[in-house]
Formats: structure tokens, C-alpha cells, sequence
């Protein structure tokens, strides 16, 4: 099983573009692309805070799980 961060559509959904969401999480666009396109292997538990609150959503909506 892997995991993938939804990110990218909760984003989009919420009117935001990924600079704007790089200024808030503090990194720049390409770490925020590589968070989306799921390459990365760790993400900083502050990273999902501010995202959670940003997007008014829990971890649980944040994450799925894949069959990979």
C-alpha cells in the first residue's frame, strides 16, 4: 500500500495556485510540485498542520491510501 497526498485537488478546489500556497506552507513552487505529484518520501507534520487549516480540513481528507 502507499500513500497519496490529495493535495493538488484540494488546492484547486479552494481557488488557490501553487504559489499561493508556497508562500503560506514557506517553500517554493517546486518543493510544493513535487509534494503534489506525490515525489516526495517525508512531508514536515508543520506542512500538513498549516495545510489542514488553511483548507479547513482534517489529515484523513488530506491523505488516501493507494494499492501501489
Amino acid at each position: 500500500m502507499g500513500v497519496k497526498i490529495k493535495i493538488k485537488e484540494i488546492r484547486e478546489n479552494a481557488g488557490y495556485t501553487q504559489r499561493q500556497l508556497a508562500d503560506i506552507l514557506g517553500i517554493n513552487d517546486s518543493n510544493l510540485r513535487n509534494i503534489e505529484n506525490n515525489y516526495i518520501k517525508s512531508i514536515k507534520l508543520e506542512h500538513i498542520e498549516i495545510m489542514c487549516r488553511t483548507f479547513k480540513i482534517t489529515f484523513d481528507e488530506l491523505f488516501e491510501l493507494t494499492k501501489n
